[in-house]
């Protein structure tokens, strides 16, 4: 709930009458997008009919541009009205869902009521609980259009002479509501109410306000009391006083932001108008501006701001942020400051950063983890992953870094080197080893270049000259310097199938984690696929994968889970990986593929196994 500060200046917006300190006024400043229901808010329990005037009056058409659309809206003209108990406003239609609560022109009983405008007011008063309120069908509409609403209540529990009264806040709540389909039917689900308010008594607070999209011409503009206890004594009344109903074409916000990625701080600026209104009508008072970091909730950046354009300074590196305003309305004739729906921005993205995502050889986000982005030795930025596995990190200036990362429970990967970092995001992603990983050398950098690691062997190989299509070479790396390059040599249609053989013990959940990269021909159709399998001593396959791609896959993480049972897993592990054709035609298919940072070794979590001493008893 955001606040209006009273302004003395403005006498014809106080409310008048008998209580000059003790009065209240409430205030309700529901967001525009989305609306809160009576369902949401829990407003208790409505009665199965509702009770309402059989004779309405009719309206004269409503006026245009930001005039007030409410007829009688300082409930001024009882001509028409019946005696008491259903005094009513002409325009206005009583309803009440329980209770027999009494309908007064408020100036019948006080010479000098609660008011906000005028001489008098429309009283709702009862010794006993109550829910009841009046409505107006609103017409002239446009469907499609926002409009905003303003109503004046004023409630006072039993009565005004006590010393402090918030003891009874709580007991009287208001409300006011739209039923943009123009229904007269309070209880109708299509009524959007704002939340109930039971402030008593407190003149510290201007109003109740809401906005609401029109579906159609008419809309019904409800107003609501329920009194939840008895006020204990025949001469107490339980009493709510309405005045100052407004409901105006609202003031609609544009936001401007840049549209370029930004390396910090930025600019953004708002503006509104109230469409068909002159400067004569309506001003804009202030602006309230939001911002909100990814889908993270929003939070206030300015409230009640007169500026129309100040720089974003809360900005982080790799985040994106959305901002929006909604425009304070100022209307004359009669006056009124109501606000308009909010406006978003479109979202800037903060650059010079580079986002790292860290996994585990399963695949899984690893939180915590620590990350250095380093540059001749020296830090330039670090920092920690959060839940979902990702840490920005920001160095001083754009230039080539080296990213390492390490956690405890994981064995850290070679450092990724020649990380650029320029004034946009850069995203780079990296993997853990488990700590039983029993691949020697999975990331090549104990290879020579133009070699095979220790361990490999040659299935099978068809190359078209004495070139050799696989070996390790300092091309392309993932992490480190090097990495396993196989290629379809210059014929484009080579082959190659290279094995290795590990050996694993009481692995809980074994899973092969590697990273691969595929650089197809930029006009040539890749019919070849990479295919990675991994069998256990039995030559049983235990998982495989067939990777094919039209274009440049980048660094691509490949997980393959070995077993799914929870008893750990011993024996041998065969890897094969080829560059092969698929059965069928074997056109050329120029492709060059990067294997790196190969791990075998248990997945994260896994049962945990407690023994416990058992002592048998025997029976008395």
């Amino acid at each position: 709930m955001r606040l209006r500060p009273s302004d003395p200046s403005r006498a014809h917006r106080q409310w008048h009458g008998p209580l000059a300190v003790a009065a209240a006024v409430l205030l309700l400043c529901a967001y525009a997008i989305p609306l809160t229901t009576a369902a949401d808010e829990g407003i208790g329990a409505a009665a199965s009919t509702v009770a309402v005037a059989t004779a309405t009056a009719t309206a004269t058409p409503a006026p245009v541009g930001a005039s007030n659309r409410v007829l009688n809206w300082s409930f001024e003209d009882f001509t028409g009205s019946q005696s008491v108990p259903l005094q009513v406003a002409r325009y206005w239609t009583p309803f009440v869902l329980s209770g027999s609560p009494a309908f007064y022109n408020a100036r019948s009983l006080y010479t000098s009521p609660e008011r906000i405008d005028g001489s008098t007011s429309q009283l709702i008063r009862s010794t006993e609980p109550y829910d009841a309120g009046v409505y107006q069908v609103i017409t002239g509409l446009r469907a499609g259009n926002y409009y905003s609403v303003l109503v004046y209540v004023l409630s006072i529990f039993r009565t005004s002479a006590v010393s402090d009264p918030r003891i009874y806040d709580g007991l009287i709540l208001k409300q006011i509501g739209v039923d943009p389909e123009g229904g007269i039917n309070p209880l109708a689900p299509s009524v959007i109410w704002n939340p109930a308010v039971g402030k008593n008594m407190d003149r510290a607070t201007w109003g109740e306000r809401m906005v609401f999209e029109a579906t159609g011409s008419n809309a019904t503009l409800f107003i609501r009391v329920q009194c939840l206890q008895p006020s204990g004594n025949a001469g107490w009344f339980n009493e709510a006083f309405i005045d100052g109903a407004q409901l105006r074409a609202s003031p609609l916000s544009q936001v401007t932001v840049p549209d370029q990625v930004q390396s910090g701080a930025f600019t953004v600026s708002w503006k509104a108008l109230v469409p068909g209104a002159s400067g004569s009508d309506v001003t804009m008072a202030a602006y309230d501006v939001q911002y909100r970091d990814g889908i993270g909730p929003w939070q206030d950046w300015l409230v009640q701001t007169t500026a129309a354009t100040q720089s974003f300074n809360l900005a982080q590196p790799g985040h994106t942020y959305t901002l929006r305003a909604r425009a304070w309305g100022k209307y004359y004739y009669p006056y009124a400051e109501i606000f308009g729906p909010w406006a978003e921005s479109a979202p800037v993205l903060i650059g010079k950063a580079v986002e790292l995502t860290v996994t585990e050889g399963g695949g899984v986000s690893v939180y915590g983890v620590s990350a250095q982005l380093t540059q001749s030795g020296s830090v330039a930025a670090s920092g920690r992953t959060d839940f979902s596995g990702r840490v920005y990190l920001s160095p001083p200036s754009p230039g080539q870094y080296d990213l390492s990362i390490s956690s405890p429970g994981y064995l850290a990967p070679p450092p990724m080197h020649n990380v650029a970092v320029g004034e946009g995001v850069q995203p780079v992603a990296m993997s853990l080893r488990p700590l039983d990983d029993v691949v020697n050398d999975g990331s090549f950098e104990e290879t020579a270049p133009d070699n095979l690691p220790a361990g490999w062997q040659i299935v099978s190989s068809t190359p078209s000259s004495t070139e050799k299509n696989y070996h390790v070479g300092i091309y392309m790396a993932h992490c480190g310097h090097k990495s396993l390059e196989l290629d379809s040599g210059s014929s484009g249609s080579d082959t190659v199938l290279l094995r290795t053989t590990y050996s694993i013990s009481n692995s809980y959940r074994p899973v092969l984690s590697l990273w691969y990269r595929i650089v197809p021909s930029s006009t040539t159709y890749m019919a070849m696929v990479l295919n990675v399998r991994a069998y256990d001593g039995s030559q049983v396959l235990l998982n495989s994968a067939s990777l094919q791609s039209q274009q440049d896959t980048g660094w691509k993480q490949l997980v393959l889970p070995l077993h799914d049972s929870d008893e750990p897993y011993s024996g041998a592990v065969t890897l094969e990986i080829g560059l092969e054709y698929p059965p069928g035609t074997q056109p050329p298919s120029p492709v060059h593929i990067y294997i790196d940072d190969i791990s075998l070794g248990r997945s994260s979590g896994g049962p945990y196994r407690l023994r416990l001493p058992l002592q048998l008893l025997t029976a008395p």
